[in-house]
């Protein structure tokens, strides 16, 4: 046996496990301090547990599925698309279930009186994982067609 293999190894098993403990650590804080929540607003031991875990769950997936690029197994059945829509406007980097379609949009947070436009997002060909990519198009009027967005603008 090579001893400096055996070393490398155990090396690489303690900062996996030492990785692990800190996740673990982290998630049972946070169903912790859920827990306490609840029950500071006066729920019962158990719906404040039931609670806490499902929230907790609930955080860790959507933290593996916007990383990894994966479809939310939580949606598996429902018609739809999973959308990771790219950088710029309101969803920058964001991962949603969301219908099939060939473009979404997203109104205003806070629009000047008067102002309908929308932040606009195209579906393209393009995945990130097994996510379909929406690239941003920047505040759009309204529109009826998602054939508008394909037409080449026009600059005045």
């Amino acid at each position: 046996m090579n001893p400096r293999s055996d070393l490398d190894k155990a090396k690489a098993d303690f900062k996996e496990a030492k990785t692990q403990a800190k996740a673990s650590l982290t998630v049972n804080t946070a169903a912790m301090l859920i827990y306490l929540a609840y029950r500071i607003l006066g729920a019962s031991k158990e719906y404040a547990w039931k609670e806490a875990r499902l929230h907790t769950v609930n955080a860790v997936m959507d933290k593996a599925i916007e990383k990894g690029g994966i479809i939310d197994p939580r949606h598996k059945g429902k018609p739809g698309i999973q959308a990771y829509f790219t950088e710029g406007g309101p969803l920058d980097g964001c991962t949603r279930f969301i219908e099939e379609c060939g473009a979404a949009t997203v109104t205003q947070e806070h629009p000047e009186e008067g102002d309908t436009r929308l932040h606009s997002y195209l579906r393209t060909e393009e995945k990130r994982g097994q996510q379909t990519i929406f690239r941003y198009l920047g505040l759009r009027p309204p529109t009826d067609s998602i054939e508008t967005f394909r037409k080449p603008q026009q600059v005045d």
